[in-house]
């Protein structure tokens, strides 16, 4: 079986991958044009089978329609488990080393999905740090004003 046919079972390999370990699994870069392409042959195999008048041709579309149903499943859940993994690196890497931007196991996609998470926390903290320091500022220059006036 060539390494870039999908199937429900490469699929699921891939899924089972991404769950048992803790880092971002490389995908390919045609992944979605492959799992794209691989739904549409199915669909393309009901629609055959759709003029049949045939028992086995009811069955085939039966079981068809449960392997694309399947598909997208495990896609979808492919894709939830690979975004909480993303959130989890963009804070990480907001925490300790906001420089570093680099990602290479993802989908072109997903890295715009992370540098735009990474871009927001790093705004949201600057935001909120420069909030409290300004208002520290305020406070000592209130209680300076407070000193002086006291003193006169």
């Amino acid at each position: 079986m060539p390494e870039d046919l999908i199937t429900n079972e490469k699929l699921y390999e891939i899924l089972r991958r991404e769950k048992s370990r803790s880092e971002l699994q490389q995908i390919d870069s045609n992944f979605i044009e492959l799992v794209k392409s691989y739904i549409k042959e199915k669909r393309a195999i009901i629609e055959s089978q759709k003029d049949k008048n045939r028992i086995f041709s009811k069955i085939e579309i039966e079981n068809t329609k449960k392997q694309i149903e399947t598909t997208k499943k495990i896609i979808n859940e492919l894709f939830e488990k690979r975004e909480q993994k993303i959130v989890l690196l963009a804070l990480l890497c907001s925490k300790t080393n906001p420089e570093n931007k680099d990602l290479d196991t993802t989908l072109a996609s997903e890295k715009q999905f992370y540098l735009k998470i990474l871009e927001i926390l790093n705004e949201n903290k600057e935001n909120n740090l420069n909030y409290l320091l300004n208002q520290e500022k305020q406070e000592v220059k209130k209680t300076k004003d407070i000193n002086t006036t006291t003193e006169a």
